[in-house]
């Protein structure tokens, strides 16, 4: 039997042996953005190794293993290159959209006229939707709440309180489905949907605090225009604001977002179809 010294002295000597096979890793990486030929596209330039392979990762598109990065949007981007002795390099980039500036109005199908804001690179209208588009309006309660039996996709506006000067300061209440008339925001602008929405709420704050930017006069300017309930009754004015996304979540909820007077959090709720909310356009 072989003395402990020993044993150890071999172990030693074994592993001094296997770590003088290692390479000096020379390998360097970095990302690059260009555009060339109309493409927009990240590339990675290597510096050193042999033989290397890529795997970028992305919080928006999944997975890559090619040198380049085609047709990205806004995130972050990381690159990482093994070669074929093992050494690894890595690299991220972040990407921002350039923001492109708004026009200080935008102007709907009827001619109405409406200041635009401009808020985290994107263009909103800074006061509700007053176009009726030929839109049936339903004033009656009963006739509102008698929405809900008919055709799925019967669409109908109103006046808070069916007051015309109402409509002037706070905008056209309508339900969901009027609001996915495609011509209801002018050419180049839409209806937002749910993740419109999450962004301007992302850079106003969060859900916790976006509530009293929104409701900012000299900002997006979120007037307290209140609701109409799908039953045809109306919510009690100059409490909250609620304006309709485009995405819905089933045949007969929707998502909207909801602001309360004074109150800096923003609600995110999932409304039935026929309730009667305001409306914003934003650019394409």
């Amino acid at each position: 039997m072989k003395p402990l010294y020993y044993v150890l002295f071999l172990l030693i000597l074994s592993t001094t042996i296997f770590n003088s096979c290692d390479v000096d890793c020379t390998l360097t990486v970095y990302i690059e953005e260009i555009t060339a030929g109309g493409v927009h596209r990240l590339e990675t330039v290597v510096e050193g190794g042999v033989g290397v392979e890529y795997v970028w990762s992305s919080g928006s598109n999944g997975y890559n293993t090619s040198a380049i990065y085609p047709g990205f949007t806004a995130g972050v981007y990381t690159v990482t290159v093994t070669d074929e002795n093992g050494c690894e390099a890595s690299d991220s980039y972040t990407y921002t959209p350039p923001i492109t500036p708004c026009d200080p109005t935008m102007t709907d199908t009827a001619g109405n006229v409406y200041p635009v804001i401009s808020l985290g690179g994107q263009c909103w209208m800074a006061e509700n939707l007053r176009l009726e588009l030929g839109i049936p309006y339903v004033g009656d309660s009963a006739s509102w709440a008698d929405i809900r039996t008919l055709e799925q996709d019967t669409m109908a506006l109103c006046y808070y309180m069916n007051s015309a000067e109402k409509a002037a300061e706070y905008g056209v209440l309508y339900n969901w489905y009027a609001v996915q008339n495609a011509n209801l925001c002018p050419e180049g602008w839409h209806v937002p949907t749910w993740q419109d929405w999450q962004d301007l709420i992302d850079f106003l704050g969060g859900e916790n605090q976006a509530g009293m930017a929104l409701q900012d006069a000299g900002g997006f300017g979120a007037p307290m225009g209140s609701y109409r309930l799908f039953n045809g009754s109306f919510y009690p004015l100059e409490n909250n604001a609620a304006f309709w996304t485009s995405s819905d979540l089933d045949n007969s909820v929707a998502y909207a977002y909801m602001v309360n007077d004074g109150i800096a959090v923003v609600i995110k709720a999932a409304l039935d179809k026929n309730y009667g909310l305001s409306c914003r356009c934003v650019h394409d």
